[in-house]
């Protein structure tokens, strides 16, 4: 009831002092506003101190009043100008946030209209805060309809719920963004976030992640030890294993054995060094069957460039391997078919030979017969010793390059090997072909199986034979050279170096 007295009190329009009881005493009291402030000076006498000796306390009482009006405005002026000064300062240090915030911050009344708008706000919708300030909360939305209900679910929040939707730029660009809302003296504080541009890098996620699930080659994510940390579908299509099985293991799970230790060691040291692997394992897969896989293996490396993980792009190649085995022994097989052809071609060059040979043997025969002194026959018999050398070298020439034999190589003087076998290449072209070799120095070696080097400058021959008409002419060229790396056609890299 006192306060209610109060109350009144103040709400008297024009001030007049009045009676009641305050305290459980009956008082007289009068109530004047402090001006350009909310606070009041509420001033109260007990009514039996009033009534006695009144023009006496009216004096003393004006006296007091004004005092006291001078002490308590003075007390009202001090704490409302502090209370002004702390306002300006939220203000500056509001402000200073909306100017530095690298998110969209924006004030928004009850009903919605842009009190106040971030440097950022300008950046990103376009706008300046001169049009800022008239704008409205459906002006930055791409559906303005939307506005009310925006407007609905800020008042309805939950704390820290995080909101999404489609904003306009000035210049009718639409963007998608995320904000959080909080209330603000009646209106609302919201906090923006054009989120473009992480939405199509999910996108792209999305779809990366799709092609390694839908992959047909299995990809495996390990760390620095060989530990597996992810496995593709395909993982378990090629290997068994499912990803409970595999997340966990090292690698080596799938090793049978059968794979040289030197592959290891290579991949390993070309891995931890921060480069690429290309190769094939031979594996076991979880119901025990052999298969082999061709490997790609990198490292996925820090902002430092320090390896941090290893990925393997790993495909099944048993079946392609299978084919290329088949099509390796069909190959060696067409070399000996080829080889005989050869043998078959040489067969009249070398039966000409043996003819001239035979010949030779029966003439010196027939002249041992009719020779009787010791000197003749010994140089008879020299020559015929001769002569069947070099019928024995042509058969054992004939028979070295016709079977098939394991490589054997030696360091070979190729201007020897050479004319070693212009005698064959000869009695292969023919005589309507003239045949010749062009030798560049000396001090030509190399570390490869003689055979070998008979078939493979044979085939080149046959095939020179074949493509010019009669008369032609055929060179075989010998010189150094130095190679630099070069990838050849059967796979692999020929390491630099001299070559011949």
């Amino acid at each position: 009831e006192e306060i209610a007295r109060l109350v009144a009190l103040i709400a008297a329009a024009p001030p007049t002092a009045q009676a009641f009881t305050f305290g459980g005493r009956p008082v007289m009291a009068v109530a004047r506003p402090i001006a350009n402030t909310h606070w009041w000076l509420v001033v109260k006498v007990d009514s039996e101190e009033a009534l006695q000796n009144a023009r006496w306390l009216s004096a003393v009482l004006a006296v007091a009043l004004l005092s006291l009006l001078a002490a308590i405005g003075g007390l009202g002026f001090g704490l409302w100008r502090e209370q002004w000064t702390r306002a300006q300062l939220a203000q500056v240090r509001l402000g200073s946030l909306l100017d530095q915030a690298p998110d969209v911050i924006l004030w928004l009344s009850p009903e919605g209209r842009v009190l106040e708008a971030s440097r950022g706000a300008t950046a990103v919708y376009g706008y300046d805060d001169e049009q800022f300030s008239q704008l409205v909360l459906a002006d930055l939305l791409a559906q303005p309809e939307q506005a009310a209900a925006v407007l609905a679910d800020l008042r309805q929040q939950a704390e820290d719920q995080l909101f999404t939707g489609t904003h306009r730029r000035a210049n009718g660009e639409t963007f998608a963004v995320e904000f959080r809302g909080a209330h603000l003296d009646g209106g609302f504080l919201l906090v923006l976030r054009d989120i473009r541009v992480r939405l199509e890098q999910e996108k792209e996620l999305r779809q990366l992640w799709q092609a390694i699930e839908q992959s047909p080659a299995a990809v495996v994510v390990t760390d620095l030890e060989g530990v597996i940390e992810y496995v593709s579908p395909a993982f378990t299509r090629i290997t068994g294993y499912s990803d409970e099985e595999a997340l966990g293991e090292n690698v080596t799970m799938l090793a049978s054995g059968q794979t040289p230790p030197e592959v290891d060691e290579e991949m390993w040291a070309t891995i931890g060094a921060g480069r690429v692997w290309h190769g094939e394992f031979c594996n076991r897969r979880k119901n025990g069957e052999i298969y082999w896989e061709l490997d790609t293996i990198a490292p996925v490396l820090d902002s430092g460039g320090r390896p941090v993980n290893y990925i393997a792009i790993k495909e099944d190649i048993t079946n392609t391997r299978g084919a290329r085995e088949q099509l390796e022994r069909a190959r060696r097989e067409l070399e000996q078919a080829q080889k005989l052809e050869a043998v078959g071609r040489l067969a009249a060059g070398v039966a000409h030979d043996y003819n001239n040979l035979l010949t030779i043997l029966l003439g010196d025969l027939h002249l041992l017969e009719q020779t009787e002194t010791p000197d003749e026959v010994a140089q008879i018999k020299a020559e015929m010793r001769a002569t069947c050398d070099q019928a024995q070298g042509l058969t054992r020439q004939l028979l070295a390059f016709s079977r098939r034999q394991e490589l054997a190589p030696e360091v070979l003087d190729m201007n020897e090997a050479l004319e070693h076998c212009l005698v064959l290449l000869k009695r292969l072209v023919g005589e309507q072909v003239d045949l010749s070799i062009e030798q560049t120095g000396s001090g030509l070696y190399c570390l490869l199986d003689p055979v070998r080097l008979e078939q493979l400058l044979l085939n080149l021959v046959v095939n020179a034979r074949d493509a010019v008409e009669q008369n032609g002419l055929i060179v075989i060229r010998l010189k150094p050279d130095r190679l630099t790396q070069v990838r050849t056609w059967v796979g692999g890299c020929l390491e630099p170096g001299d070559y011949v």
